[in-house]
């Protein structure tokens, strides 16, 4: 296994503002699974990978602790994920175990249990939405990966400590992810492999 990378209002007025608050708690919802900035486009591989084609990573994340993916033009591998490239936009294979089809287009990643939104302001990429039925909002840039992914699970306040590390807090303790090949690029790596692959790698 690779090396971790660290150690009340009165009865005739109620209804008015009953009705406003619901359009408030609509707009606050929609605000929560969108993303403010540019939508970032999604490279489509020319096609699906040749039957035997050999695997070599242009990405990898490493989460202390031992999740990992890493990703290629037409692949995203590792022990919780393993998909690849099918045509039209489609990506298939198993996640987490499941079955899935993921579908790609611009600013949006569609898959199990949900929708991603993925947007780019400056060089911060914001990914917001629901996958396996549960949240995600997480921010990275080439200084600090933050957010969570999942209201019960950890939190990541993590900042750049090296040129392939970015470690900090989770809530629950310290950790790090180590980011290999093009992943160190941030934001400007491949799409969607590597919003598919980092979802993999966090806890």
């Amino acid at each position: 296994m690779t090396r971790d990378p660290i150690l009340s209002q009165p009865r005739r007025t109620r209804g008015p503002f009953l009705r406003g608050g619901v359009v408030l708690l609509a707009v606050a919802a929609a605000c929560a699974t969108t993303s403010s900035g540019t939508p970032v486009p999604m490279r489509e591989p020319s096609g699906p990978a040749p039957q035997g084609a050999a695997f070599t990573a242009l990405g990898e994340l490493i989460f202390s602790g031992g999740r990992s993916a890493s990703y290629d033009g037409n692949r995203v591998t590792g022990p919780r994920v393993n998909i690849a490239y099918s045509g039209n936009g489609t990506w298939a294979g198993d996640i987490e175990g499941r079955t899935v089809m993921v579908t790609a287009e611009a600013g949006k990643i569609k898959g199990p249990g949900g929708t991603l939104y993925v947007s780019q302001e400056g060089d911060q990429l914001t990914i917001r939405g629901m996958w396996f039925q549960r949240s995600v909002s997480l921010q990275v840039s080439p200084r600090a990966l933050k957010g969570r992914t999942g209201e019960m699970g950890p939190s990541f306040d993590f900042t750049r400590t090296a040129v392939n590390v970015m470690a900090g807090d989770t809530g629950v303790g310290r950790a790090g992810i180590e980011l290999r090949g093009e992943a160190q690029q941030v934001p400007n790596v491949t799409m969607p492999q590597f919003v598919l692959a980092l979802l993999a790698a966090l806890p």
